[in-house]
């Protein structure tokens, strides 16, 4: 882990450049800050579940919520774009709704679909539910896919304001990684363990097989 976030690190002191000739080096900031965060949390989850270590849920998803990839994906996105002005940037800071549904979805739908073969290695944030409420497995991955639906309503509200906080572009960030995530683990299975099962039929059927005109 050490390695590759060196890696990045030494990477992004490359593309800083760029930043600074637009007069944006805060978001070569945010860049660098955003993969620090996620560092930190893969390493807090991973200490965690290799040792098979059960935190409380609340301590589990807030640390998850980073350790979904996707609030680093979205800062990292909004780097590359210049109408991503320090303004957007301090708007995330402070965790808007749209931000906290993206990181709900893409981490518990993550958790439900990859949850078959992860509990064989290690433990996850479905057991960590389990514990800490005193359900059952199945109980649990309901209650995840039912916070997940919550936080849909949360992304779909932002954009039905009649005057949204953020321009649509923004907010169309945080829509399209929580539907990549959707095809990814959609009905419980997971894409990445799995992809002739689950992403193969969806390529197929959008870039080879004719569609009727």
């Amino acid at each position: 882990m050490k390695s590759s976030y060196r890696a990045l690190l030494g990477f992004g002191d490359d593309i800083n450049k760029n930043f600074t000739r637009q007069g944006r080096s805060y978001a070569f900031e945010e860049y660098k800050e955003a993969w620090k965060q996620y560092a930190k949390s893969s390493y807090i989850e991973s200490r965690w579940f290799v040792t098979r270590e059960l935190p409380a849920f609340p301590d589990y998803l807030s640390n998850g919520l980073i350790a979904a990839v996707s609030c680093m994906l979205i800062r990292s996105t909004f780097a590359a774009m210049e109408s991503a002005t320090e303004d957007v940037f301090d708007w995330l800071s402070n965790n808007p709704k749209s931000s906290v549904a993206s990181g709900k979805i893409c981490r518990l739908i993550n958790d439900v679909g990859s949850y078959e073969s992860e509990k064989l290695r290690r433990a996850t944030g479905i057991e960590c539910y389990m514990k800490h409420y005193n359900v059952s497995e199945q109980e649990a991955l309901e209650k995840f896919e039912e916070i997940a639906e919550d936080a849909w309503k949360d992304i779909n509200e932002e954009f039905l304001k009649p005057s949204a906080t953020m321009p649509r572009e923004i907010l169309m960030r945080f829509l399209n990684i929580s539907r990549v995530v959707d095809v990814f683990y959609k009905q419980r299975d997971d894409g990445f363990t799995n992809p002739r099962k689950v992403l193969e039929p969806s390529i197929i059927a959008l870039l080879v097989d004719p569609v009727p005109v």
